[in-house]
């Protein structure tokens, strides 16, 4: 699958070198485990591999998705040479920031949890520092953390976590250092899947649509915390009041809203 979506990439060993990155000891340790003892969550069959326990699953080491795919097709136009800068707000357990960092570039993990030994194990891989971890909620990350010329953004299951105006300020945050033509990969929570069963701000406005999922979903999911759940429209304005224009913006098969967009400022 690696190799026949990044068929482009620089050298034969490429879609070996993507593959060792994938199969991360503790990732697949944890991986094989929730495969043999917990059920499917979708028709994709993903299973419940934890991230902080309360945020949902870690998706991106079970498989690659279109989203995926698309931020590390960008990756690929990029110039190795210009040191193209990546984050990843949280990041999970890495797998994506991995195959960011197998593509030449620095890549900034942002986490709840601390991810510096993933981070360290990435570095190692490659013999050079392409990964650091920032551990914290991004809200409270420092100006001097945030790295000053972005190439890509990447966040997945992610922003829907905090309040509407929040993420607003952390995605104008990240815009201010998008480099011109920076490109943006993001996700969230749609109000039109599965998640909205029960859920108690669903007939509030966006500003103010931040409670916990009905306790069936939340147990479901492992999602724990209160969340902004979105319509595609209202994810759009995010992002353009964010200082992003939309390029395209789809729905998984489960309803989770994907979108790649271009910082405009």
């Amino acid at each position: 699958q690696l190799n026949s979506c990044l068929s482009k990439g620089p050298g034969p060993n490429f879609g070996w070198l993507l593959c060792s990155v994938w199969m991360y000891p503790h990732a697949m340790k944890l991986f094989r485990k929730a495969r043999l003892t917990r059920p499917a969550l979708n028709s994709h069959g993903d299973r419940m591999v934890q991230t902080t326990g309360s945020h949902g699953p870690d998706i991106s080491t079970q498989r690659l998705d279109d989203l995926d795919r698309a931020s590390l097709r960008h990756a690929l136009s990029l110039d190795p040479a210009g040191l193209p800068c990546a984050i990843d707000i949280g990041c999970g357990l890495g797998a994506q920031a991995a195959r960011l960092a197998a593509l030449g570039g620095s890549v900034l993990m942002v986490d709840l949890v601390d991810r510096r030994e993933r981070a360290e194990q990435i570095n190692a891989l490659y013999g050079k520092a392409l990964a650091r971890a920032y551990t914290g909620d991004i809200r409270a990350m420092p100006e001097d953390e945030l790295p000053e010329a972005i190439h890509l953004a990447y966040s997945q299951r992610t922003l829907h976590y905090l309040p509407f105006l929040d993420a607003v300020e952390v995605l104008s945050r990240l815009s201010r250092r998008m480099v011109s033509g920076g490109r943006a990969f993001v996700s969230v929570a749609s109000i039109d899947s599965e998640l909205s069963d029960g859920y108690p701000a669903r007939d509030c406005a966006v500003e103010a649509r931040f409670a916990r999922l009905a306790p069936p979903m939340a147990e479901k999911h492992a999602v724990l915390e209160p969340l902004c759940l979105y319509r595609e429209d209202e994810f759009a304005g995010l992002m353009e009041r964010a200082g992003f224009s939309v390029f395209a913006i789809n729905r998984s098969a489960f309803g989770t809203l994907k979108g790649e967009f271009v910082a405009s400022r």
